[in-house]
């Protein structure tokens, strides 16, 4: 089986040239990882509590007194919401006055803020700094971040070993974005000799806490037999949690898997399913399948009309789908094409929507205590 390996701008559209669905495993294993350990959410404070308005107060009182630890969660409440406005711009002012008091916490998310600008001018130098300082006090989110910074060079030259030395230090501390990025690094010889054994005890603490690019990971090793045989059922599972936690890719994977009946029964409608959640997330080779589905009529009614609108969404980067695409125009009348049309536009247009309606995420770990 030929693998397919997007290169790292494509992952969600890699080029890839083929009729029958691929298993996208070194896609998965390299792409993927680079783009989504580098955009990981957290769980932050705004998820867990409702801070009110009287605790958004009380923070102020002790902040304008200079304790830095409520200037700290001041912050996060302009940050977020709480209790107040959402204000990014006040929120830095007031992680400012405590990362200058050399509050860890607070300088990373200065340091976030910097990288990302929000509320300022983004300036990957002092993200950087500000990284730094937070990392050099042992801070695992900020060591994490210097981890980032280093492997893709924001605000410093890009250095593996350096990543690798900062990942390591998070990782050590239970930090699961870093746990993972670091069996990207082993997995990718990215600093450090390639060692898939090694990968893999990284991946797999970072999957037990529920990252799902460290699962699709550990699918594609055992698809691939890169420490052992190959085991199609233990991929199958495990791209299938991933794939439950909406990682394109993961839902593509698993659609080959039931498709082809590799480590599962066969299942065309399931199949045809998890095609379908990958495609609406704008997957070219899962639009690709999702127009084969429809095309054959595995797993749902024949609808050529359906085939011919998903196929135009993938012809720009799967050529095979702009080929069968034109071989079935050459079948239909104008009026079917000019239907054709119109659902391949509505399809880009609901899927632009789903994708933009999608909430903003910091991109680093933007750090909270608890209050």
């Amino acid at each position: 089986m030929r693998l397919v390996i997007p290169f790292r701008n494509r992952a969600r559209n890699s080029k890839c040239c083929y009729s029958m669905p691929r298993l996208h495993y070194l896609g998965t294993l390299i792409v993927v990882l680079i783009s989504y350990f580098g955009c990981f959410v957290p769980t932050t404070l705004a998820q867990q509590t409702d801070a009110p308005k009287t605790q958004f107060l009380e923070y102020l009182a002790l902040a304008e007194k200079g304790d830095p630890k409520a200037q700290f969660m001041l912050g996060g409440c302009f940050l977020e919401g709480l209790g107040v406005l959402k204000d990014p711009a006040e929120a830095v002012k007031w992680y400012r006055k405590a990362a200058e008091q050399n509050f860890a916490p607070a300088q990373h998310n200065l340091g976030t803020a910097f990288h990302y600008g929000r509320g300022v001018k983004q300036d990957y130098e002092e993200a950087v700094k500000w990284y730094r300082k937070a990392a050099e006090q042992n801070l695992g989110e900020a060591q994490n971040s210097m981890g980032f910074c280093y492997r893709d060079g924001y605000g410093v030259g890009k250095n593996y070993f350096e990543a690798v030395k900062w990942y390591r230090k998070a990782a050590e501390q239970g930090m699961v974005e870093a746990q993972a990025s670091l069996g990207l690094c082993y997995a990718s010889g990215f600093g450090v000799d390639k060692d898939y054994a090694e990968a893999l005890k990284w991946y797999l603490l970072a999957a037990e806490k529920n990252s799902s690019g460290a699962q699709q990971s550990i699918a594609s090793f055992y698809a691939m037999g890169l420490v052992g045989p190959k085991d199609d059922g233990k991929a199958a599972e495990w791209f299938r949690r991933a794939a439950e936690q909406g990682e394109a890719v993961a839902q593509y994977n698993l659609g080959v898997h039931l498709k082809r009946g590799l480590g599962v029964g066969q299942n065309h409608v399931e199949a045809a399913k998890w095609f379908r959640k990958a495609a609406e997330q704008n997957y070219a080779a899962a639009q690709k399948s999702l127009g084969n589905c429809y095309q054959r009529g595995e797993g749902l009614d024949q609808d050529i009309v359906e085939a011919y609108a998903w196929w135009s969404l993938a012809a720009a980067t799967v050529p095979q789908a702009a080929a069968d695409r034109n071989s079935l125009a050459d079948q239909m009348s104008p009026d079917q094409i000019l239907a054709d049309f119109k659902r391949a536009k509505e399809l880009r247009i609901l899927i632009e929507q789903a994708l933009n309606l999608k909430p903003w995420k910091p991109q680093r770990t933007v750090y909270f205590l608890q209050p």
